[in-house]
């Protein structure tokens, strides 16, 4: 095998040779030096040998003063093969640009595996590293484990071991999660206050006393399920309320309304900025100032480049900035308030003390202003639950 390999590294002919004194040939090329392997007889007086590329050279002398034609059948070997790429210039370039390719998406991770996770989510994980810089993309030399490994530890409070296996372009994260104790029920005391204002809809005590009943008005503060526990036969006792308080709310917005918008006409001028991201490195291929636009929107793209499904860490990115003119023009009454509910529903919806509260009833009223405008209130009933733990200082 070694042999063989040499010879495949050296280049070697293939020889059909042919004349009457073959063996004087033979006799000439070992008494020079020249090796000779596989020699078939391929009749009195003929036969087939096969000698380096080097050796091949010296043979022109040899075969003159033994008369003795020789003919090529084959060339193989290394040197050939570059010989042939001489030749062929573009497939030489690819093969170049090709190996530059290769050797560059070494440098990235291809992929990010995380392995020994059962209760925490994945994507937790994820998150975590990729602000960390362990994301598929990026350069492997900027990595540093042991710093990932304590910053991602104290960012995750379920595990207690990680580490960053880093092999080829493929990075594997592996973890050990905490055995987290079973929880213990709280034990200081505490009241169960309402969170917003309202009318009690339904009290659901599980620990405490009740403090108020349905149909009750309630503030904001106002005690609804007490710690204080009383007794006819012994002295009161203190406990960790616990329970649900559903309460009829109400919220109250307002915003005045204007008749008129302004409308973008694009005058189709553009201003195109482009860029190749490989890993966290920028190559702009085009000026990247600011467009010579006073008012413009602006557009991004980017293009991953995947190979087999994984990202490559390099990507194609183009920021659009399209130009504008502005225009002032009417709108209908009708389109105006509706612009306007939506935008007070998304308000309400932000006030909410209980985001998952269902809304029972809402209302809308219209006020025209004296200089066009429309106030436009929107009041919205929900069903929220608004009883919050609050801590009783015991002296």
């Amino acid at each position: 095998m070694g042999v063989r390999l040499i010879q495949f590294l050296r280049g070697y002919v293939s020889l059909l040779l042919s004349g009457q004194f073959i063996e004087r040939f033979f006799n000439i090329c070992m008494h020079r030096g020249i090796f000779l392997w596989d020699i078939c007889r391929r009749g009195q007086n003929s036969a087939q040998v096969k000698m380096s590329v080097r050796a091949f050279k010296m043979l022109p002398p040899i075969a003159r003063k033994t008369r003795t034609r020789v003919k090529i059948l084959e060339k193989r070997g290394l040197p050939i093969y570059l010989a042939a790429c001489k030749r062929r210039t573009f497939f030489l370039i690819g093969l170049l640009l090709a190996a530059a390719f290769l050797y560059t998406s070494s440098l990235f991770l291809w992929s990010v595996d995380i392995v020994g996770c059962t209760q925490t989510e994945p994507k937790e994980i994820q998150a975590v590293l990729r602000d960390l810089g362990v994301r598929t993309g990026a350069y492997k030399k900027e990595i540093d484990v042991e710093r990932v490994k304590n910053r991602a530890l104290a960012k995750l409070d379920t595990l207690s071991w990680l580490w960053v296996d880093i092999r080829g372009c493929r990075a594997t994260v592996r973890v050990q999660e905490k055995r987290m104790p079973p929880a213990i029920l709280p034990t200081e005391a505490c009241d169960i206050v309402a969170g917003a204002d309202g009318i009690i809809a339904e009290i659901h005590a599980t620990e405490g006393h009740k403090k108020v009943a349905a149909g009750d008005t309630v503030v904001r503060g106002q005690l609804l399920i007490s710690a204080v526990m009383p007794s006819e036969r012994i002295e009161a006792r203190l406990t960790h309320a616990a329970g649900k308080v559903y309460a009829r709310t109400w919220y109250e917005k307002s915003k005045v309304a204007r008749l008129t918008e302004i409308k973008k006409n694009y005058t189709g001028n553009t201003y195109t900025r482009r860029k190749i991201k490989i890993g966290s490195f920028m190559l702009p291929l085009s000026p990247w100032g600011d467009a010579p636009y006073e008012n413009f929107d602006r557009t991004k793209q980017s293009h991953d480049l995947v190979l087999f499904g994984i990202y490559t860490g390099i990507s194609y990115q183009t920021e659009i900035d399209a130009e504008y003119t502005p225009e002032t023009v009417d709108i209908s009454r009708e389109a105006a308030i509706k612009a306007a509910e939506a935008d007070l529903d998304a308000q309400i919806e932000a006030a909410l003390f209980d985001k998952a509260a269902e809304r029972a009833d809402v209302r809308t009223t219209h006020i025209d202003n004296s200089d066009g405008t429309i106030t436009v209130t929107r009041t919205a009933e929900f069903k929220e639950q608004i009883g919050v733990e609050k801590t009783v200082n015991v002296l």
